[in-house]
């Protein structure tokens, strides 16, 4: 949603609730100072981030932010790179506002190899309450952070043997760390490369030493407000599932029941109009129709439905057992292998396909692969899911093609089969590879092979 004015943002904060406000500072009749003073005095405004964007580099004037309730400030002409980092991770963080219960504090890792670096950070995080652990090298943070949960991560960049950027790149490849935010910090003067680099690896802010108790505070608590929010909106979720779970229980014990929807143009869904393509009843179609056989379906509004699949008898098995299939050839060279698929688990498994004979680095989606290619990493062969929210395949092919040219020649895109127009027009007009699946390991293992 945009505002033209400060009073616009007012009137518009009034009525709904944001996960982040951008802010210009230079506004007339009523400036950026102004207008976030008064939004902090609503109250559906009290907690929510507001980043400024501002030209000027003032110390006085960041200060002056920070003072009456700036959590972020970003300097024009913004990057495009790290402007769509910093809000993703904000948006990401955005969960259900409610008060916190009694005792629900949040605990924060700090690392830095040099004590004087954790105890300038706990002295200015100590008048939060919060909960502060600290570590002093990125092999100790990783075990911290895998035998506890944390709220948010605040590394150090300059670190002997793990430096920040290595520890953030592990941090990100576990499944269960993926969402935890983390700001690096840095001793040095600010360097474009390293901030580019932080935000391609994953980080959600860079502070730069001396670090401002006041600005470290500010952003600290802005993102645990966030994490409180989220974590009770999964309290509420998990309370919600296992309500569904008791009801669904229930409706079963009554007779069968079919929860399968068929769509106007044939394709069967178990999915809301807009939330996807149904791309696993497409694939038990293909799979049925490979077979000589057919699904049918017999529906009456307000009665359920009734799915037959029909299948011709299997022939009769020759007493001789089959041959077993020969091992396929080994890659012709140990090759850097990526894979992007928004689902966990089928990313999983196509990497433990390959990771025998490859390097191997799976994500989970779009964003995050861009972030990789953008951070300067190169890749022989790209695996990437065709259909994925937020960001696509072929959104991912032509962002790879603008900023990494000649790495969009290594994609292969991996599909189930059943395509929106504008897919079939994308597979059609570009001349990367394409597997269908399911597929069988020695279809992908040649598929790369190919690429090496």
């Amino acid at each position: 949603m945009a505002a033209g004015s400060g009073q616009e943002a007012i009137a518009a904060a009034r009525h709904k609730d944001f996960a982040l406000i951008l802010l210009d500072v230079r506004m007339p009749v009523m400036d950026g100072f102004e207008t976030a003073a008064r939004l902090r005095q609503l109250g559906p405004c009290q907690r929510t981030p507001i980043a400024f964007l501002t030209g000027s580099r003032s110390q006085a004037e960041v200060e002056r932010g920070y003072a009456v309730g700036a959590t972020d400030y970003l300097l024009k002409p913004q990057d495009p790179f790290e402007l769509r980092a910093k809000v993703a991770s904000y948006a990401e963080l955005f969960g259900r506002r409610a008060q916190p219960p009694p005792g629900f504090r949040a605990r924060i890792l700090l690392v830095d190899d040099e004590p004087a670096g954790c105890m300038a950070l706990t002295c200015a995080l100590a008048p939060l309450g919060e909960e502060l652990v600290t570590a002093s090298s990125g092999r100790e943070a990783l075990r911290a952070l895998l035998q506890q949960d944390f709220a948010l991560v605040l590394l150090d960049v300059r670190m002997p043997e793990m430096d920040g950027f290595e520890t953030l790149t592990v941090i990100r490849g576990r499944d269960r760390l993926r969402a935890v935010p983390v700001i690096l910090v840095s001793a040095v003067a600010k360097a474009e490369a390293d901030v580019r680099r932080g935000y391609g690896v994953g980080a959600i802010d860079f502070l730069f030493a001396p670090v401002e108790p006041e600005i470290v505070r500010g952003k600290v608590a802005a993102l645990v407000e966030l994490w409180r929010g989220r974590e009770l909106a999964k309290r509420y979720a998990e309370q919600a599932r296992q309500s569904a779970e008791r009801r669904l229980a229930d409706v079963l014990a009554q007779g069968p029941l079919c929860m399968y929807t068929a769509r106007p143009d044939g394709d069967f869904t178990t999915r809301p109009a807009g939330g996807g393509t149904g791309l696993g009843l497409a694939i038990c179609r293909r799979i049925v129709s490979e077979l000589e056989g057919s699904i049918e379906v017999e529906s009456e509004p307000g009665q359920g439905s009734l799915f037959r699949v029909v299948l011709p008898p299997a022939e009769r098995p020759s007493a001789r057992p089959p041959a077993s299939e020969p091992e396929p050839a080994p890659a012709s060279r140990r090759g850097r292998v990526l894979v992007v698929d928004d689902e966990a688990a089928v990313g999983r498994a196509i990497g433990r396909m390959l990771v025998g004979e490859h390097e191997v680095r799976v994500v989970h989606g779009g964003e995050e692969a861009m972030g990789l290619v953008a951070a300067g990493e190169r890749y022989d062969a790209i695996l990437c899911d065709l259909m994925m929210p937020n960001m696509t395949g072929m959104e991912l092919h032509a962002e790879i093609a603008r900023r990494a040219p000649g790495q969009e020649q290594r994609m292969v895109f991996i599909t189930g089969g059943a395509f929106a127009p504008e897919a079939r027009e994308f597979l059609a007009r570009v001349p990367n590879r394409r597997i269908d699946k399911p597929f069988e390991r020695e279809q992908l293992r040649r598929v790369v092979s190919e690429l090496l």
